[in-house]
């Protein structure tokens, strides 16, 4: 137990690669015709958002906000590879999936069903992650929210999307040589991360308060926050991100490494880490945590094997 990752070699998913991906998926993630430029995809099972179209979109908006050189270099190159997120939407493995997550993980960590794009139907809380190249230090897991924030903002909605933990299976990638790195960060670099939290907040209250009430206003739209940047140091619905590590490569003590994907692991997202591949597609499937639930309590659960039914 060192507060980064646990491994669980006895857990098993019930899915193979291919029967949740499809021959689009895997002609999507190895990029074989370059990868797409829609924001979202949709195969056979999965919904994707492309990662890379999102970041691309700051720069072709006009709006790179401070991005390092090194960050507008790697955005540009990424047109030729794919990294993105995906839901599962067929239906008949949305009940299989619902079904195995309460039958295997204690009730505390199995969160409840997500509400999908349309506001109606029912998402089960796994994602599908793709990486094509080694990723940047960034952290997800819930963020704290600032004092100035009305009480009627539903920040709820943000930290669904930043679990503090998800449990890894491996669909596609490196058995051997995937790694994810952890790292501790300075307080300087904690203190910019906390600016630009805070900004984040900012913009969304200024994007959905009525500018014209004098007073605490409700929402008077349905507009989730988009990403604020602060001195290199990106956070979003999703996650936080370190732009430029050049500039912050002194802020960053790495303290632990998962070497391989050997088997299961949980992975505490709160913790700044990175994803090391050998530029071959990384793509896994994540039991994503509840609110109700810290990584710390599911240690002791899995030490006193009491975490699984």
């Amino acid at each position: 137990m060192n507060g980064c990752y646990i491994d669980v070699p006895n857990l098993e998913l019930p899915w193979s690669a291919e029967d949740i991906l499809s021959e689009e998926d895997f002609e999507l993630v190895h990029a074989k015709n370059g990868a797409s430029r829609d924001l979202t995809i949709q195969s056979k099972n999965i919904i994707w958002t492309n990662a890379g179209k999102q970041r691309y979109d700051l720069l072709a908006g006009g709006n790179p906000q401070n991005l390092a050189q090194e960050e507008i270099d790697r955005i540009l190159a990424e047109q030729s590879y794919f990294n993105g997120t995906g839901i599962v939407h067929d239906q008949t493995l949305k009940r299989e999936m619902w079904e195995w997550l309460n039958d295997t993980f204690h009730k505390d960590y199995v969160d409840n069903l997500w509400t999908g794009p349309n506001g109606h139907s029912k998402i089960v809380p796994v994602t599908v992650l793709c990486f094509n190249k080694t990723s940047g230090w960034h952290c997800e897991g819930p963020i704290e929210t600032p004092h100035f924030v009305p009480n009627t903002f539903d920040v709820t909605r943000i930290n669904k999307s930043r679990p503090p933990a998800v449990c890894n299976f491996r669909l596609l990638g490196d058995v051997e040589n995937s790694k994810i790195e952890f790292a501790e960060c300075s307080e300087s670099l904690e203190m910019i991360h906390n600016l630009a939290r805070d900004k984040f907040f900012a913009d969304w209250i200024a994007t959905n308060v009525d500018p014209e009430c004098q007073y605490e206003s409700p929402i008077v739209s349905n507009i989730l926050p988009s990403i604020s940047i602060v001195n290199n140091i990106r956070v979003g619905p999703v996650s936080s991100y370190i732009l430029d590590i050049g500039a912050w490569k002194n802020h960053i003590n790495k303290i632990d490494c998962h070497e391989g994907m050997h088997n299961p692991y949980f992975v505490n997202v709160s913790k700044w880490h990175r994803v090391l591949t050998n530029n071959t597609p990384r793509v896994t499937f994540r039991v994503h945590a509840s609110k109700n639930i810290t990584f710390n309590k599911i240690e002791e659960l899995i030490e006193s094997e009491t975490f699984f039914k």
